[in-house]
């Protein structure tokens, strides 16, 4: 079956059998031919069938605008060649054995991955991932030259995530979007199976601990040791791995990692088991200084924050408006609301803040008060099983839940995880012990599970939901304990609390003792750099003819003395950093 025309916007090349048809999709060869986008070049595709060996060869053009030319789209395959055997019955078989796992996925983790929405709990917003999800940018942070010789950054489109041959390793930041990105990609693989051909496996990384990444895989779609095998042997899987982490806590589980592709490296056919992972970048655009995976090969990119037509198309998911005259204008209205305060331009936020609308008494100032007012919200104002009302308010359930986070902390299992019994011990403790309420300790759990503070996972484990929540409440337990507090801001770790210490100072803006302790800190980490700063003229105030950047002489830091930072991870500048943006 031949497809071709398809016009801009609609243009993704996808060529492969679907079963025993094979498929070719292909942009029109003379649409839009003035415009010299290579995401959604023209050109067609030339089908080579050759019958005595059941082969098809496909050669893939497009338009260039310098030469006006068609040339090879180099873009696909292998120098714009690309060659498909014909599947035998027996492999058919192994396709048909490999589809049939994604009944689970539909089934079970759909409505698993819907869960996760922040619109999940109640009536507004949309309600599932297809609904919900807008692919925020996502680079790699270098710029490329188009027909015209114009440099431009690259952005990946969903398509070609999906087809990307190498292993992606998509660093972010905080609520980013990350797992959400991963799981719109486990819905674009069941849906493009007949294509693709793999299973889509979601794992997180924080929640493998000592289980064998095999073992992982059969949990998430409960199948048999044989059916497993099967899997493997034709690499008829694809890793969507969120959280990786590289630092030498879970050198255990990257050892697993790397061990697990080792093992299963391309097979005769040349197929391989791709992994799409997601992992924390503090800052946007830059390689984390202690990356370091050796064993893997893995192509990194960058999620970026939301551009402003992003932020305008999924407050558009959320806001219902019946004249569709009014529609651009209170989505504008929105939009410069949401910038006004300087809010983090993620996924996240947006859906916080447009969940805070509808309290009238606060206006979300920072990230901690939109979080505040959010979680204010779901255990106070939501209908539903509103327990102990009048006796145990809203202040005493964040008291508790932030009793619960410090105990999570202290823990330290993966994912700040506990098991649901050790956990309903902890409040049951919490009630009789430290406050002196007789209330039922389970149902006061199970409460914070049905109202989405908590999440279950692997049968009887809980956490919270979201990472921010858990940072939240730690931020929370600084405010209620000043022995917590002290704990977080002693000098050998406070570094390790950097959102905590955000939201603490967002909640009580009034604390000038913890400014001037930051402050002082500040001034020490940085007095090594004195002797640079003097031989550097620092930008004045909203100077923008001579950057600071451009001050900055490689050779002059090379032949400065700089001292080594007292406490090891601490984040300091160093030339490692600088060597990596360079």
């Amino acid at each position: 079956m031949f497809i071709g025309h398809v016009h801009e916007g609609e243009t993704s090349v996808e060529t492969n059998y679907a079963g025993s048809l094979f498929v070719n999709v292909a942009p029109g060869a003379l649409t839009d031919i003035r415009s010299d986008s290579r995401r959604y070049s023209t050109g067609f595709t030339i089908i080579d069938y050759q019958d005595e060996n059941k082969v098809i060869n496909c050669y893939f053009k497009r338009y260039n605008h310098i030469t006006k030319t068609f040339v090879d789209n180099t873009d696909i395959g292998e120098n714009g060649k690309m060659t498909f055997d014909t599947p035998q019955q027996v492999r058919l078989k192994q396709i048909k054995s490999a589809q049939d796992h994604l009944k689970t996925i539909i089934d079970v983790r759909f409505d698993e991955m819907n869960e996760h929405l922040i619109s999940s709990v109640s009536e507004l917003g949309p309600k599932t991932i297809k609904e919900c999800f807008i692919l925020p940018s996502i680079s790699d942070s270098f710029f490329e030259e188009n027909d015209e010789g114009v440099l431009e950054e690259a952005h990946l489109s969903l398509q070609e995530i999906l087809s990307a041959e190498n292993d992606l390793l998509l660093f972010g930041g905080k609520e980013a979007g990350k797992t959400t990105l991963l799981f719109r990609l486990v819905h674009e693989y069941v849906e493009r199976f007949e294509f693709k051909k793999v299973v889509p496996v979601y794992l997180d990384f924080m929640e493998i601990g000592n289980r064998e990444i095999e073992n992982c895989i059969k949990g998430y779609l409960s199948c048999n040791n044989d059916e497993l095998k099967s899997l493997l042997d034709n690499r008829d899987l694809i890793l969507l791995i969120d959280n990786l982490q590289w630092d030498e806590e879970h050198s255990f589980q990257v050892k697993k990692l790397s061990k697990f592709k080792a093992k299963y490296k391309p097979n005769s056919k040349n197929k391989q088991i791709k992994i799409i992972a997601t992992g924390y970048s503090e800052i946007s655009g830059v390689i984390p200084s202690d990356f370091e995976l050796p064993d893997l090969s893995i192509q990194t990119y960058f999620i970026e924050s939301l551009h402003t037509n992003q932020i305008k198309s999924l407050i558009e998911k959320w806001v219902d408006v019946k004249d569709s005259n009014d529609l651009d204008k209170k989505l504008e209205k929105i939009v410069d609301n949401f910038k006004s305060f300087a809010l983090p331009r993620t996924a996240m936020s947006v859906s916080l803040f447009l969940w805070t609308m509808e309290n009238k008494d606060r206006k979300p100032i920072n990230n901690a008060t939109m979080l505040d007012i959010y979680l204010d919200i779901v255990l106070q104002k939501l209908q539903g099983d509103e327990i102990y009302r009048e006796k145990f308010d809203v202040e005493n359930k964040m008291m508790l839940l932030a009793h619960i986070a410090s105990k999570m902390l202290e823990r330290k299992l993966p994912n700040y995880s506990l098991e649901y019994a050790e956990l309903v011990k902890i409040v049951d403790d919490y009630l009789t012990k430290d406050v002196g309420f007789p209330f039922d300790a389970q149902r006061l759990v199970d409460y914070f599970l049905n109202r989405k503070i908590f999440v279950k996972f692997q049968l009887n484990k809980v956490k919270f939901r979201y990472d921010c929540f858990f940072k939240f409440f730690l931020a929370k337990r600084m405010a209620y304990n000043s022995e917590f507090k002290d704990y977080v801001l002693d000098e050998s770790r406070y570094h390790h609390f950097v959102s905590e210490i955000d939201y603490y100072t967002g909640l009580i803006r009034s604390d000038k003792s913890l400014v001037k302790l930051i402050h002082k800190r500040f001034l020490e980490e940085f007095k090594p750099y004195d002797s640079v700063l003097k031989n550097i003229q620092i930008d004045t105030h909203f100077n923008t003819e001579k950057p600071y950047v451009r001050e900055v002489s490689i050779n002059k830091l090379k032949v400065t003395d700089l001292r080594t930072s007292k406490s090891k991870g601490r984040l300091t500048p160093s030339l490692k950093v600088y060597q990596t943006q360079k």
